[in-house]
């Protein structure tokens, strides 16, 4: 699967080959947020350890904060080697 990437403010996003056309979509990596040392750069793990306020900033800076709101966007996220998707529900001050 062959992957592109897009950089917008120093956030990095991939996307695939596969999926362009047919589904809004992007893979961020670890580039171009603000938390420290063992989270850097991008975490957008809330409970995690991180200061709240370095996740809430990172989730802002993501490129489709600008276009759609968080609520309204699909996440899928790795756990214990497994894959689950769900659509954001938070109620919580991130946004």
């Amino acid at each position: 699967m062959a992957f592109h990437d897009h950089t917008e403010n120093g956030i990095t996003v991939l996307q695939s080959d596969l999926l362009c056309g047919s589904i809004r979509h992007g893979f961020s990596t670890r580039t171009g947020g603000v938390s420290p040392a063992p989270w850097d750069s991008l975490n957008l793990g809330v409970g995690r350890g991180d200061d709240p306020a370095n996740v809430q900033e990172n989730f802002r800076r993501l490129p489709c904060r600008r276009q759609r709101s968080l609520r309204a966007v699909c996440w899928v996220c790795p756990i214990s080697g497994r894959c689950s998707a769900s659509r954001s529900t938070r109620t919580t001050s991130v946004w």
